[in-house]
């Protein structure tokens, strides 16, 4: 069995000037698995993906696909990309377009199955310059598979999408994992990165904060959050409580976090006594980001 890693990053260094955009960072993307790159904007994302695609020669440090350096004309063969910012021609038809790439592979996916995967049955005689946002989405998808690569690069790949598109692409996204393929997935959209990525790496200050499943991004904040209606609380006497860490107040309800549930519930059901429909719960995903990215800049700062 091939341990080789579908992409594998060490060290990786670049600096505009004086800044440091990506700082000693290191990542790996294993044989099957979908990896979710986030990070806020200005976090390094660009110039790293324009990095592990070939793109661009990073500072410092070296990246692998299968074992190969990105820009060898082998390796480029082996990687199927999707940018956010690219622009199709639009003087072609959808099919001629596919074709056009298909013809750029050995052993291209069937047409057929292209336009299955893409969602674009019935649209291959359609002008690129008729199609609608998200319909283009979806050809540029086509043509990041159109060779059948064993690692993908999605960047914001469902920007105009409907329900209906996004509900296909994911499932399409599973299928091609099925099928052995990797990929490397930035979206905007937490909710897709929940429902389909095995690890997320959060990028922030040129390096990768934190790296796991979705389930242990959450986990790893710990605690809860308490969400209720008062109108006795106050702020100052909330973040008393023992085990409160952050008090929010919005659309008339009140939200807690802490690292003690039970005990900030007790005092909390205990001192005031207007307190009403009290919910408690995890941290969803994009809470625990938040929580993730803000130690980290309060930890420069200090």
């Amino acid at each position: 069995m091939n341990t080789t890693p579908a992409l594998s990053a060490a060290g990786l260094g670049m600096r505009y000037g004086s800044k440091h955009v990506l700082d000693g960072l290191d990542l790996e993307v294993r044989r099957g698995e979908i990896l979710a790159l986030l990070g806020a904007n200005g976090a390094g994302k660009t110039t790293l993906l324009s990095i592990l695609t070939g793109l661009r020669r990073p500072g410092a440090g070296q990246v692998r696909v299968f074992g190969q350096d990105p820009q060898e004309t082998a390796a480029r063969g082996l990687i199927g990309v999707m940018l956010q910012d690219c622009e199709l021609p639009p003087s072609l038809r959808v099919g001629e377009l596919i074709e056009l790439f298909r013809r750029l592979y050995a052993q291209p996916l069937p047409m057929d199955e292209i336009l299955r995967l893409a969602g674009l049955e019935g649209l291959q005689s359609r002008d690129v310059a008729k199609l609608s946002g998200g319909q283009k989405q979806r050809v540029k998808f086509a043509l990041a598979v159109a060779g059948d690569p064993p690692l993908l690069f999605l960047d914001e790949p469902t920007v105009a999408m409907d329900a209906e598109s996004r509900r296909r692409f994911l499932a399409a996204l599973r299928e091609r994992v099925a099928r052995g393929c990797s990929i490397v997935l930035t979206t905007h959209h937490l909710e897709e990165v929940d429902a389909v990525a095995d690890r997320i790496a959060v990028l922030h200050g040129g390096a990768i904060l934190s790296c796991g499943s979705p389930a242990q991004i959450k986990a790893s904040m710990g605690g809860k959050l308490l969400r209720f209606h008062s109108d006795a609380a106050t702020e100052g006497g909330l973040r008393s409580i023992p085990g409160v860490t952050q008090v929010a107040q919005g659309d008339g309800h009140w939200c807690v976090q802490t690292s003690q549930p039970e005990d900030s519930l007790r005092a909390l059901l205990g001192g005031i006594h207007d307190v009403r429909d009290i919910s408690v719960r995890a941290f969803g995903l994009e809470e625990a980001l938040s929580n993730l990215t803000a130690a980290a800049e309060q930890r420069v700062y200090q």
